[in-house]
């Protein structure tokens, strides 16, 4: 395509205004994005004018039909501001899932002697899968406070019930029946 000097110089400063927009990206990513802004400014040209010569009407048309340079990076802060939503969000859920482990593990240590065994290892292993499920969650919201204390207070809870495991299972495991004593008789009279 044969543009004009200064079409080639409209483009190049639109070009280098994006740039700077894109400052923050990598390298590469950034060459690859402004790469296809270019062929897309060039492929708009050439369909407006098949002849290849485009005048500086037509240029400054399509530099006028794309984006602002500032857009890309407001679209780039909105994007990180969606990533700190979401962060939030899982850390806090995370923290809820922390302290429903940590009440339901209170609960089924408080009500082990009125509960089924079984309830209560039901209970003590929904309170771990809560505690698994909180350290993932606070991990994937880490950058929030609440994803921070998820990830420590479900590590600590998830230790405390591997230590006490053993523990548990030794003091309120099943009772064995008593020993069956012989019955020892005497002799009586001859």
């Amino acid at each position: 395509m044969n543009t004009p000097a200064k079409g080639r110089r409209l483009i190049d400063r639109y070009l280098s205004q994006v740039e700077r927009a894109l400052a923050h990206h990598d390298p590469d990513e950034r060459r690859e994005i402004l790469d296809g802004l270019r062929a897309h400014i060039y492929d708009e040209l050439t369909n407006r004018t098949p002849s290849g010569s485009p005048s500086m009407d037509e240029v400054r048309a399509v530099l006028s039909g794309m984006d602002a340079p500032q857009s890309y990076r407001q679209q780039d802060e909105i994007e990180a501001s969606i990533r700190v939503g979401r962060s939030r969000w899982l850390g806090r859920l995370g923290f809820y899932f922390f302290l429903g482990a940590l009440g339901l593990f209170a609960l089924s240590l408080v009500l082990g002697a009125t509960i089924s065994d079984a309830l209560l290892r039901g209970g003590l292993m929904l309170s771990g899968m809560l505690g698994v499920c909180a350290l993932g969650l606070g991990i994937a919201g880490w950058r929030d406070q609440f994803g921070k204390a998820a990830v420590i207070g479900a590590l600590i809870a998830l230790v405390a019930a591997v230590v006490m495991m053993p523990t548990h299972r030794v003091t309120s495991g099943p009772a064995s029946p008593p020993p069956i004593v012989e019955a020892q008789t005497q002799p009586t009279g001859p």
